[in-house]
């Protein structure tokens, strides 16, 4: 994988952050967060074994979106 398929991934876990934001009850905005953060962690797991070097901190940092 590239950079721009890490960048890609990051994009959409942070769009799919965004829309969970919208969700109109606590309760589905914390269900949204746990979705969020296993969707963050299996991609990082995917990219780990990709790449050894794969910088897990930037990546989750460039998913936040509004989960900061």
């Amino acid at each position: 994988m590239t950079k721009k398929d890490y960048e890609k991934a990051a994009a959409i876990a942070r769009d799919k952050a965004a829309q969970a934001q919208n969700y109109n009850t606590p309760s589905a905005k914390k269900i949204g967060l746990i979705v969020h953060q296993a969707v963050v962690e299996s991609f990082i797991n995917l990219f780990m074994d990709d790449n050894p070097r794969f910088d897990q901190v930037r990546f989750r940092q460039a998913c936040q979106g509004s989960f900061k």
